[in-house]
């Protein structure tokens, strides 16, 4: 009877340092996941190179204050069967001076347009390494600023940023 009692026991004391391993293990993996999630997409452009450019083309030598512009609507493409994706979905920002705001709003059709058409062009396979995303990032950034110049003749746009980036 008192084995039965100490099996018993033992079982419960195995049954909870089990549970607590698990929940070890979960809150683990979600910390990686989390810091991963965090640090995984962080911009290529060094903060101190962003500063160097807005200091830089700042007119009269006074210094611009720069904001960012997100693009509500994502940025989805379908790629054709046989590509390692069937689907890519991104969020962009821009990062333009205050008075800029106003011209990619106004000119945000022609823009999503040609950015809609260089994802495209790039395919989904390219967009799988961190040397496929910089390049369409690159490639974006040009084709916004040719639509900021041929629409308003100048161009005040910075840099673009992918606010969510998902592939399927």
């Amino acid at each position: 009877m008192a084995e039965a009692k100490q099996d018993g026991g033992a079982e419960k004391k195995t049954a909870k340092i089990l549970i607590v391993i698990i929940i070890l293990l979960l809150l683990i993996i979600v910390g990686g996941a989390v810091f991963f999630m965090l640090n995984g997409n962080n911009s290529v452009v060094p903060e101190e190179e962003i500063e160097d450019r807005q200091q830089s083309e700042s007119s009269d030598g006074a210094n611009k204050e720069f904001y960012y512009y997100d693009v509500e609507q994502p940025l989805r493409v379908n790629f054709p069967k046989g590509s390692s994706a069937s689907l890519i979905e991104i969020k962009v920002a821009f990062l333009s001076d205050h008075d800029s705001e106003d011209a990619l709003k106004k000119h945000e059709p022609m823009i999503v347009n040609n950015l809609l058409m260089t994802i495209s062009a790039m395919g989904a396979d390219q967009l799988h390494t961190k040397e496929g995303k910089n390049e369409l990032r690159r490639r974006m950034l040009e084709e916004t600023e040719e639509v900021m110049r041929k629409m308003t003749g100048k161009n005040e746009v910075q840099e673009v940023f992918f606010t969510a980036f998902v592939m399927q």
